[in-house]
């Protein structure tokens, strides 16, 4: 072989193995990419829980609170007003009207299950008819457990199914009746988070880490006002690790009053 087939081999494998690794390379960065956004996700679902618990607590108590186990016992244990307004418009002797508010306390609720409980609609996918309703208000379902059965107009029969595991919360249709696509049938719940006591900590950690809980007051306008701050503290992307990065992800705010995250 001449010295230029040769050199041609060799550079052949060298743009095949460069190529390799140049796929792979792409193939790497985009796996992590997604792996990132993912565990965000999850910090931020997380995040978006802890601001709701303290709202909810300061609605309650008056002031936010930075001890993470006076907040979970207040999840846990601590219940809420529902409230119903009410507006009466008065008019007076010189023709100017007047509206009375009036806000009646109507009952207490548990703040786990009024802050911590998502309702989700089943709805149908197909217009036609119900074959049949295979749960019962009350009833515990699992993912994939089916909840009723569609017969569209050429008689195809589709079941839909539980997408988590829930519990069944109410059944707005019976057998024999038509649906709309979209309508929803049957409505489901489940927990945000399937335990309290697990919201202080970081998602998909293998340590006890905990999100960084801070409660204080600030002065604006005149006004003595409470804020709070949580934090994420070991950000997953490598930028958030950076003085020059956006900064781990957080809710709040220790210095402004604001209840917004950094990534809204």
């Amino acid at each position: 072989m001449s010295l230029t087939k040769i050199i041609s081999v060799v550079f052949f494998i060298i743009a095949l193995v460069l190529a390799g690794y140049l796929a792979y390379s792409i193939k790497f960065k985009i796996d992590e990419d997604k792996r990132i956004a993912r565990q965000e996700k999850q910090v931020i679902d997380k995040l978006k829980m802890i601001r709701d618990a303290e709202i909810a607590y300061q609605s309650v108590m008056g002031s936010y609170t930075g001890d993470w186990d006076t907040l979970v016992n207040f999840l846990d244990t601590g219940t809420m007003y529902l409230t119903q307004r009410s507006e009466e418009i008065i008019s007076l002797n010189y023709g100017v009207d007047s509206v009375v508010v009036t806000i009646d306390t109507i009952g207490q609720v548990p703040v786990k299950d009024s802050m911590f409980v998502i309702k989700e609609p089943v709805p149908s996918l197909i217009r036609g008819e119900i074959e049949s309703i295979d749960v019962t208000n009350g009833q515990s379902v699992k993912k994939g457990d089916v909840l009723y059965t569609v017969r569209n107009l050429k008689g195809k029969s589709l079941k839909m199914r539980a997408p988590v595991d829930a519990t069944v919360k109410d059944i707005n249709y019976d057998t024999g009746q038509q649906v709309e696509t979209e309508e929803p049938v049957v409505e489901i719940s489940y927990p945000r988070i399937n335990n309290i006591e697990n919201l202080p900590y970081l998602p998909n950690h293998k340590g006890n880490e905990k999100f960084d809980l801070f409660a204080g007051k600030i002065v604006r306008g005149n006004v003595v006002v409470s804020v709070f701050e949580a934090k994420d503290t070991d950000p997953v992307d490598p930028k958030r690790r950076k003085k020059e990065g956006p900064g781990p992800l957080k809710v709040g705010s220790r210095t402004d009053v604001s209840i917004s995250g950094n990534w809204e």
